[in-house]
């Protein structure tokens, strides 16, 4: 788990991070829709956060980079202006590491 999505008085958000509950094994898990995965990407401010990102990257083993671009690829089309612009960038960059990391 990345983090827990919640209903506030007047909208969802995301509290992304290590949660202090643990799931156990064959815990049935579902999709989320584009609107919850949207509300997850937003703070109680309603502002957009990736805050798993660097985790993600770090712990997530040999298939980190590819499962973190395709986050980038679903989320960023659930923003608009400058924040899915930098969403964009993120995944550009990402992609731009791995193909140099495989040239070496």
């Amino acid at each position: 788990m990345i983090g827990v999505l919640y209903q506030g008085e007047s909208c969802a958000y995301g509290q992304q991070g290590i949660p202090s509950i643990i799931v156990p094994v064959n815990t049935p898990a579902w999709t989320m829709s584009l609107e919850d995965m949207h509300h997850f990407h937003l703070d109680s401010d309603q502002q957009p956060q990736l805050s798993y990102y660097s985790h993600l990257l770090r712990s997530g083993g040999i298939f980190a980079a590819q499962l973190a671009e395709r986050v980038l690829v679903q989320v960023s089309p659930l923003f608009t202006g400058c924040d899915r612009r930098a969403l964009e960038i993120l995944r550009k960059e990402l992609s731009w590491k791995q193909t140099m990391s495989l040239m070496r």
